[in-house]
């Protein structure tokens, strides 16, 4: 959960792109099945820019 957290904080700092977060929370997901089924995250695309939004 808090490298959920850390990858959505660097993101919306600009720190990464979109695609490298994509793939870093696909990782993460596939490593962590138990945590990931409790966590869904969900990148979308807006004109003015992508929001990253966590559930939990």
């Amino acid at each position: 959960l808090n490298r959920a957290i850390n990858i959505a904080k660097k993101y919306l700092a600009g720190k990464i792109d979109a695609e490298h977060t994509i793939s870093q929370v696909n990782e993460w997901q596939e490593k962590n099945i138990k945590t990931a089924e409790l966590l869904s995250i969900k990148i979308t695309n807006k004109s003015q820019g992508i929001n990253l939004v966590l559930w939990f």
